[in-house]
This record gives C-alpha cells, sequence and structure tokens, in this order.
C-alpha cells in the first residue's frame, strides 16, 4: 500500500467509530434495571490503603456476594451492563474515580451472575443527587 493510499487518522475517524444504531439490543426494549446497596466504606480506595488486605478482601468477598445474589434475584441471567448510575446516601464530598473503585466487588458480582468476564463492558458512568440509603443502579441490556 502506497503512503498516500492509507487513512487519515482523524479525517477517517467516523468510518471506525461504531454508529449509535448499532446497538445490540431490538428497537424499543430498554435495558433491565437492578439496584444494588451502596458499596461498603471499606472498599473505597482510600480505606483499602489504611486498612489490612483481609479486613478489605472479607468485605469485598460479602459485597461482591451480595450483588450476584441480588442481580440473580431480579431474573437477570445473561446480559452486558451498559449504565451504571452511582445514588451516594449523603452529601459527603465524593470523587468519580473513589465511587467507580469501590464498586469493583459489585461489578464482578454481577458478572458472575451473567456469566461473564466484566473485561468485555465499557458502561456509562452517571453520578445522581443523594438519597438515602444510598445505592447502585445497574442497567443491563441483552448482548
Amino acid at each position: 500500500m502506497a503512503g498516500g493510499d492509507r487513512a487519515h487518522p482523524l479525517r477517517d475517524r467516523a468510518a471506525h467509530e461504531p454508529s449509535h444504531s448499532a446497538v445490540s439490543r431490538p428497537v424499543g426494549e430498554h435495558p433491565l434495571r437492578v439496584e444494588l446497596p451502596w458499596p461498603p466504606k471499606e472498599l473505597t480506595p482510600n480505606a483499602r490503603r489504611r486498612n489490612h488486605w483481609r479486613v478489605t478482601q472479607r468485605h469485598a468477598k460479602k459485597y461482591r456476594e451480595d450483588c450476584y445474589l441480588w442481580t440473580l434475584s431480579e431474573g437477570v441471567r445473561s446480559g452486558k451492563i451498559v449504565s451504571i448510575t452511582f445514588v451516594p446516601p449523603d452529601r459527603r464530598r465524593r470523587d468519580d474515580d473513589g465511587m467507580i473503585g469501590a464498586f469493583k466487588a459489585g461489578r464482578d458480582g454481577v458478572a458472575d451472575a451473567l456469566g461473564c468476564d466484566d473485561h468485555t463492558f465499557r458502561p456509562a458512568y452517571h453520578f445522581a443527587e443523594p438519597e438515602k440509603p444510598g445505592r447502585v443502579i445497574v442497567e443491563i441490556a441483552n448482548g
């Protein structure tokens, strides 16, 4: 291939990006919503540095199992996480990467329930206004 025949990385970007019409679910079908409990404070990245690894592991294992069971109880057996919405329990200052990191064990639990590895998920993250008792809303689409 000659040098002039190669695609320009910026000019031809649209040809390589997926279109919005290529969604993997039938038209009119909405993703399933699973509401999960708010992650324990021991799973936040800052707490992980302060706590002994066994303390963190115990909380991560329980939260992963809880999220697995909540997902199964909603009747979800397959699919792919397309959206995760964090609804904090209070107005404390939290950054987005801290909430995402604290939910890692929960995401693994949902993936266990779906029977797949979570490395294929590329969800959209949303951050809502606080509401008691706090929760994480996961939307799962067929695929």
